[in-house]
């Protein structure tokens, strides 16, 4: 048995098909379920349409499992932007000393440090999404992959708030550390 993607529209004699799969951009609720389904039924004039089957609880295990995964390896990478930015403000803790010198308080110290990571952050987050949307979907067109993004501008959002806040959260006490630092122990 062959899958192919085709527009619906450029099928002229339905009596060849053994079976069509229906993909849609999002899961429907039951009843406009029942009332795709019922649509089906009166215009292709068969019994032998089916509703999608519901998740079993493997695919939800693995589900489970490969977003687990995929948390994992965003938790390394979170750690891993943490260790460099640690070393970068290693590299500044002169600069950091001076301007403490000169009046900075600890509080606005570490707000613009923290605002530094979350624009460092965010421009990864841009340039992996944008990555994610515009090479990577159009690449699997091209290999005839039958994947939809099922990702909204609400999720995107979601996701850029626990991105940030995760990173907020693993360097705050890195940045607290080396802004309550006296500068004459610096220098």
């Amino acid at each position: 048995m062959h899958a192919y993607e085709i527009p619906y529209l450029s099928i002229v004699d339905f009596s060849l098909a053994d079976s069509i799969n229906i993909v849609l951009d999002k899961r429907l609720g039951e009843k406009q379920e029942n009332e795709y389904i019922s649509y089906l039924k009166d215009h292709f004039h068969t019994d032998a349409v089916s509703e999608p089957m519901p998740l079993n609880n493997r695919g939800i295990k693995d589900y489970i499992k490969t977003y687990g995964l995929v948390m994992l390896i965003m938790v390394i990478g979170f750690f891993n932007f943490s260790f460099i930015y640690t070393s970068i403000l290693e590299k500044r803790k002169k600069q950091i000393a001076i301007v403490r010198i000169c009046g900075l308080s600890i509080i606005r110290g570490i707000v613009l440090n923290i605002l530094e990571v979350l624009l460092l952050a965010s421009v990864f987050f841009l340039l992996s999404t944008g990555i994610y949307r515009i090479l990577l979907l159009y690449l699997m067109s091209m290999i005839g992959s039958i994947f939809v993004d099922s990702l909204s501008i609400f999720d995107g959002i979601l996701l850029y708030g626990a991105y940030t806040f995760i990173i907020v959260a693993i360097l705050m006490p890195v940045v607290i550390k080396y802004n309550k630092k006296q500068p004459y122990s610096i220098l």
